[in-house]
Formats: C-alpha cells, sequence, structure tokens
C-alpha cells in the first residue's frame, strides 16, 4: 500500500494509536488520580484521624461488688448497632494492655442510634459505620455484668468532650480511631458521666 510506504503516514498512525490508548486508559480509570476513582469508587480508609485520650483512667471508689452475678465478657469485636444506614466509614480502637475489658458506645447526636463494641485488653479493632456526629463513650472493668450494668457499680464512664465526626469530603471518607492511652498531650479529652447515660 502507498500509503504505508511513506515513513510519515506511519508516525501519523502510530501518534493516533497511542493517544487513542492513552484516552481509553484515562477516562476508563486506569490512572490513579482520573475522573473515574472518584464517587461511588472511595476507599473507606481513604484518611484518618487518631484520638488519643490526654488522661489516664481514672478509677472508681471502690464499691463492693457481688462478683459471683458476673456472665461472660460478650468477646472481641462484639458490635451493637440499632441503625440500618449505609455503613462506609471507619471506626477503629486500640485499647490497653492493663487486663481490662473495654466497651465503647457511639450515639448518633441527630438521631440517636448506637453502635457499640466490646473488647479485650491490649488489642486493635476496626468496623464500619454510617457516617454522621457521634458522642463518643467509654468505660473498662473486670468483671461483666451486662448490658444494663456493664462493669457493675464501679464502672466509671468517660464521654468524649467533642463529638467525633465521620464524613465524606469530595473523594475522601474520614474515618477516627481512638487510642485508649493517656497521655499528657493527648487530643481527645473526656469527662465523667453517670453510668445510666450509656447503660440500655
Amino acid at each position: 500500500m502507498k500509503f504505508f510506504s511513506n515513513p510519515a503516514n506511519i508516525l501519523r498512525v502510530l501518534i493516533v494509536i497511542l493517544l487513542a490508548v492513552f484516552l481509553f486508559m484515562y477516562f476508563g480509570g486506569h490512572f490513579p488520580n482520573s475522573p473515574k476513582n472518584s464517587g461511588n469508587n472511595i476507599s473507606p480508609s481513604s484518611n484518618f484521624l487518631g484520638l488519643q485520650i490526654n488522661q489516664p483512667h481514672v478509677l472508681a471508689p471502690h464499691v463492693a461488688e457481688n462478683t459471683d452475678e458476673a456472665i461472660p465478657f460478650p468477646g472481641h469485636g462484639v458490635v451493637r448497632n440499632t441503625s440500618f444506614d449505609e455503613a462506609i466509614a471507619i471506626f477503629g480502637v486500640e485499647t490497653q494492655n492493663d487486663g481490662n475489658y473495654v466497651y465503647i458506645l457511639l450515639r448518633n447526636i441527630e438521631n440517636g442510634n448506637r453502635i457499640s463494641v466490646t473488647l479485650e485488653p491490649n488489642s486493635k479493632f476496626e468496623t464500619l459505620i454510617p457516617l454522621g456526629e457521634y458522642e463518643a463513650f467509654y468505660t473498662a472493668g473486670h468483671y461483666w455484668f451486662g448490658y444494663e450494668r456493664l462493669f457493675g457499680k464501679n464502672s466509671v464512664v468517660e464521654k468524649a468532650v467533642d463529638n467525633l465526626l465521620f464524613y465524606q469530603d469530595d473523594d475522601s471518607i474520614m474515618g477516627l480511631t481512638i487510642i485508649l492511652e493517656g497521655a499528657i498531650n493527648g487530643n481527645m479529652p473526656t469527662i465523667n458521666v453517670p453510668l445510666s447515660e450509656i447503660t440500655d
């Protein structure tokens, strides 16, 4: 063919083929920053904010407790969720190596939905939760008396001063990890609240 006998024509064909391949890959979403990678293909692990409590766990004044009434701890990573909304934001927790079990409760300030999780000491845990703004509570102990009494009369319940916000920002989803270890310069201040704030 006379067309391909001209080197300039062959070069033009190669340029057109390379351009077509580039455009296909770009709009097909094969490049990390292409438009196809935004929107519904968001990774829930896009962003994290680590929150470290800024005070050590405070023990309650010891009150005689009938430990014979204690029941087996539910287990590590047992989640109870009253929400039916789509869970797309990562919520993580790191617990201390102090021998105490941990109970954490998140309560949505808009609809009151509750998400709780039970954790073993010296452990890490992650789960997905719906977007929203949550009040955060936690308590710890050795003897478990059920979701109505938690760790009994000696439970000390801590509430985060600032609510936790899980949100989507353009092509990222903001997740949070709470580190339950006291630090002088921690970025999660807490206050003591009554046990009735978080019991069923």
